[in-house]
């Protein structure tokens, strides 16, 4: 996803030929808050998400405590599955040996396969939200007709 600081928006929504109150609409924010983030006023995250989801850009404001520390905590959670999903490729690739010299070890293979899925699984909704994306989806589907 290309980043943009949001001191750009105004000149972004020009390109886009929407007015002030087009992107309110579409973006779900009252017409008061562009405004201010036009103007230079720092915007809170809820409004950064809801203008980067509109724009499929990730907006980001120089020098933000609040906007560092999460994106700080979301990397932590990303080495933390990457360190899991290492794990797991490990452990499976070891079970695959010892199940190809002793044939009769493959249900011990694939009870150590589930256990594993079920928590690299637990890893990734923990840091992507999975549950959240499985549901708007879920709820799209039903709806969309």
């Amino acid at each position: 996803m290309k980043s943009e600081n949001i001191k750009n928006l105004k000149k972004l929504r020009l390109e886009y030929k929407w007015s002030q109150t087009q992107l309110s609409e579409l973006s779900g924010l009252s017409l008061r808050t562009i405004q201010r983030i036009e103007n230079g006023e720092n915007p809170s995250t809820e409004s950064l998400k809801a203008l980067s989801s509109l724009f499929e850009l990730d907006f980001y404001i120089s020098n933000n405590p609040e906007q560092l520390k999460e994106q700080e905590n979301y990397y932590k959670k990303v080495k933390s599955f990457l360190f899991k999903l290492g794990l797991f490729i490990i452990v499976q690739i070891i079970m695959i040996v010892d199940a190809l010299e002793e044939p009769m070890s493959w249900g011990t293979f694939f009870v150590v396969l589930l256990y594993c899925l079920y928590f690299l699984y637990d890893a990734a909704n923990r840091t992507f939200n999975l549950s959240d994306k499985i549901k708007k989806v879920i709820v799209y589907n039903k709806y969309r007709y």
